[in-house]
């Protein structure tokens, strides 16, 4: 068991020029899947809304803006989402939508104005 405040270091390789790249992580925090998923993935796990047959809006991996996609083919077999606009307010999260979607499903409408104003962090 580590001292309370103490940090886990996971050594990630190395980074341009040969330094050494880590990710500090706090005990309260899950260690990342080893698997995460892409943004640009059909599966990508937090969909937010799908807004129409081409647009969809997800959160970030880190947790710090949604991400206003659209389909771009397919990779692999696979629809593959290409980001758009990235947006950490409601006001910038609407106006993209309005901007680059076209219609919008009525659902993915609600869920989105029932969205907090601001994504900070991982905190929405």
């Amino acid at each position: 068991m580590q001292p309370a405040g103490s940090q886990d270091i996971e050594a990630l390789g190395r980074g341009f020029g040969g330094y050494d790249l880590i990710q500090i992580r706090h005990p309260e925090q899950a260690a990342p899947p080893r698997s995460r998923q892409r943004e640009e993935s059909d599966d990508y796990p937090t969909v937010v809304a799908n807004i129409n047959a081409v647009c969809r809006i997800i959160e970030g991996r880190d947790g710090i803006q949604w991400i206003l996609q659209r389909l771009a083919g397919k990779r692999h077999g696979q629809p593959r989402w290409e980001g758009k606009r990235y947006c950490q307010t409601r006001q910038v999260r609407l106006r993209s939508v309005h901007d680059l979607c076209g219609s919008v499903d009525a659902t993915a409408l609600a869920i989105l104005e029932s969205l907090p104003d601001w994504i900070e962090g991982g905190v929405a």
